[in-house]
């Protein structure tokens, strides 16, 4: 009885060795951050201003200006409510834009952001309860300084973004 348990102990002893010499291994994906990060990272050579105006989403008015060296610009800001909700709290505004430039244009990652108040319905004797909702828009443009985009338009009404040398 020894020796029949002995053979099946080393039978499943070595079919466990060769099924882990045939497993699949991990794919390794070996990068340099540090040269990437060069090719992305370059500060332009002159400073620029970035404005972004008009209205995020028909609900929060815009009118924000950057200026600096970049690439990389960003913001968060505390806007009042309109006068007609002043009872809601305050509209927290996010703002962040990476520059490439590309010849005489910029390539622009942009991501704006608002976290809106809303007033929700309450028990009916006149209360009510607010809500925060956050609103995001986000993409890649391509401009020329001077030159202003829409980056969005709802019900009318326009977010922009312009880029133009310093003053």
């Amino acid at each position: 009885m020894k020796i029949p348990s002995l053979l099946l102990l080393l039978v499943l002893i070595g079919s466990s060795a060769i099924f882990a010499q045939n497993a699949p291994t991990p794919k390794r994906v070996v990068t340099n951050p540090t040269k990437n990060a060069s090719k992305t990272s370059a500060s332009l050579t002159e400073n620029i201003t970035l404005q972004l105006g008009g209205n995020f989403q028909g609900l929060v008015p815009m009118d924000l200006e950057l200026t600096g060296v970049g690439p990389r610009f960003q913001t968060e800001i505390i806007i009042d409510s309109p006068e007609e909700a002043k009872e809601l709290p305050h509209t927290i505004i996010t703002f962040t834009a990476h520059l490439k430039q590309e010849g005489e244009r910029h390539r622009i990652e942009y991501s704006v952001g608002a976290r809106i108040p809303l007033k929700t319905t309450g028990n009916g004797k006149g209360a009510y309860n607010i809500e925060f909702r956050d609103i995001i828009l986000s993409g890649n443009v391509v401009v020329k300084a001077d030159e202003t985009l829409v980056l969005s338009k709802v019900n009318g009404h326009e977010l922009t973004l312009k880029l133009s040398k310093a003053k």
